[in-house]
């Protein structure tokens, strides 16, 4: 896995865990 795959993986799981918050704080 490239440097930047990895990079990208990780701004994705911090996406997912806003989305998820901001979710839970709507609901």
């Amino acid at each position: 896995m490239t440097i930047m795959q990895f990079s990208q993986m990780k701004k994705q799981k911090n996406l997912s865990n806003i989305v998820e918050k901001n979710f839970k704080k709507s609901s």
